[in-house]
């Protein structure tokens, strides 16, 4: 151990030294496996900014242990680290200090009491990780599970408030599970914060994911789908074109029979179904951890039927409206028309008297300044993705492998003009 130790601070003094250092690193993996119990003493001798390389692959190897965290000495320095070490080194070996951060990310997740005091850390082991704030990184579910977990959702607006629109593997040892976990946490922190839209957009780019496999990930997205879906809009929409077949399959799957009754029951407009659906699979919703938003989507239905009266009359009896949405009765009607006012879902004015209700139009009239630079951040930020688009397809037209496929498909079918086999991808090259 103190060769290892010596060799890190001597191959750590130069920039240009520290890629014989990340050699020599991942070759010593059976001096670090045989000194566990030493690895977080030797950490604890080493600099943060001078000695990050070094610092990583010592954690990575105490975490190793069977109780890497007994007395919490391993999430409180790790959390220092987190905080103060060098993106310059910590760049070179993106793999090993994204496995430290999940082995950080699991010791806290053990205790939903800890795991607030690993969000910080991590938000800052991010910014070091990522090429740059638009880059998906296999931190940011790392994050968001640790958001879910404490209930500190607004803690997680860095992340879920910005497009991601980058994906650099190489760089940051991003993979395809990353997405789908960010995307279903991402959805539940969202659908936490109330913004039922951001959620339901975050579900559905993990649903819409390209793939050759549905993973337990993909479905346990596609079941929290259903029921934002429920509760947002008051169906489910089917899922694009686009998306792969087997998850296209998803709905008609037995796992996914329960939310299909349930949809169906919600369809109805019928509160009586839709509760005894909702009873007859609430073994298969507590087993999803699914019974909460269960029973959000129970509570939604009255409100949708007490909107779509609004649509129809312009005042109605509290009995009338108790009746129609299947409430209990005029006392509970006039509290849920409380709370869709206070919530803004409906405008409406209950006179105590005689019971009755005055439904009004929404007062906003959408003409303020802050309405207006409301709508001018949406356009612009339609145009910055529009010119992000466009700028992938530049660059996909410019692929030389994609244009090989084009050809050899164009072929096939005697296209490219009637050239066929005349035309291949050196001549548009130039070649």
């Amino acid at each position: 151990m103190e060769t290892l130790v010596n060799t890190i601070m001597a191959l750590s003094q130069a920039p240009d030294s520290l890629g014989q250092l990340v050699g020599y690193l991942k070759t010593a993996d059976s001096v670090l496996d045989n000194a566990q119990n030493n690895c977080l003493a030797a950490a604890q001798a080493l600099d943060f900014q001078q000695h990050s390389l070094g610092i990583v692959y010592l954690l990575h190897a105490h975490a190793k242990r069977p109780n890497p965290n007994a007395n919490g000495a391993f999430t409180e320095y790790t959390a220092q680290f987190l905080r103060s070490c060098s993106a310059q080194q910590i760049q070179h070996v993106p793999e090993a200090f994204v496995e430290l951060c999940h082995k950080f990310r699991e010791q806290l997740a053990a205790d939903p009491r800890a795991a607030r005091g690993g969000i910080a850390p991590l938000l800052a082991a991010l910014q070091r990780l990522a090429p740059s704030r638009e880059h998906l990184t296999p931190l940011h579910a790392d994050v968001l599970q640790l958001c879910l977990l404490s209930k500190v959702y607004n803690a997680a607006a860095p992340l879920l408030d910005l497009e991601l629109t980058e994906v650099d593997p190489g760089r940051t040892a991003v993979g395809a599970t990353d997405l789908l976990l960010y995307c279903y946490y991402g959805g539940m922190v969202a659908a936490g914060r109330k913004q039922l839209p951001r959620a339901l957009e975050l579900f559905l780019q993990g649903l819409t994911a390209p793939t050759m496999v549905c993973s337990a990930i993909t479905a346990a997205i596609y079941k929290k789908y259903v029921l934002l879906s429920l509760i947002h809009t008051g169906a489910v929409a089917p899922l694009p074109k686009f998306t792969s077949h087997k998850v296209r399959q998803l709905p008609d799957a037995p796992d996914s029979k329960p939310y299909a009754d349930l949809a169906a029951a919600y369809s109805s407009k019928s509160s009586d179904r839709l509760a005894r659906v909702a009873e007859q699979h609430l073994a298969a919703f507590n087993a999803d951890r699914n019974a909460g938003l269960v029973k959000q989507v129970l509570a939604s239905l009255p409100v949708r039927t007490i909107q779509r009266l609004t649509q129809t009359y312009l005042t109605l009896s509290l009995a009338d409206i108790a009746r129609a949405a299947g409430l209990a009765g005029a006392a509970e009607a006039e509290a849920v028309i409380l709370r869709m006012v206070a919530r803004r879902q409906v405008f409406a004015r209950i006179n105590d008297r005689d019971g009755m209700v005055t439904f009004m139009q929404d007062p906003q009239q959408y003409n303020s300044a802050a309405m207006a630079r409301k709508i001018d951040g949406a356009i612009k930020q339609c145009m910055s993705l529009s010119s992000q688009v466009q700028a992938v397809q530049d660059s996909l037209l410019l692929d030389k492998s994609y244009l090989n496929k084009v050809v050899m498909r164009e072929r096939g079918s005697g296209g490219l003009g009637g050239l066929g086999s005349a035309v291949d991808a050196d001549m548009v090259f130039g070649a």
